[in-house]
């Protein structure tokens, strides 16, 4: 059974956040000053906690990745 069959909903794993022009997914437990990865395998050095708002395209990979996930349950 998956999460939306059981009622429940899995941990938002991600978020988004303004790299190189674009919106991109980062895991949501990467703070200021560690490095990480997108989403999409890129790397990135978090300078903040601000999400990325409207002003910046989402990455195409970055939400293909997140949509295959959701699709799977494994992410919100």
């Amino acid at each position: 059974m998956s999460t939306i069959e059981s009622g429940t909903r899995a941990p938002r794993r991600y978020r988004w956040y303004a790299h190189a022009g674009e919106r991109h997914a980062i895991n949501r437990d990467l703070v200021a000053g560690k490095p990480g990865q997108t989403l999409c395998n890129d790397s990135i050095a978090v300078t903040s906690e601000t999400l990325a708002v409207g002003f910046y395209p989402t990455c195409v990979k970055c939400d293909a990745e997140w949509r295959k996930q959701r699709a799977r349950g494994t992410t919100s």
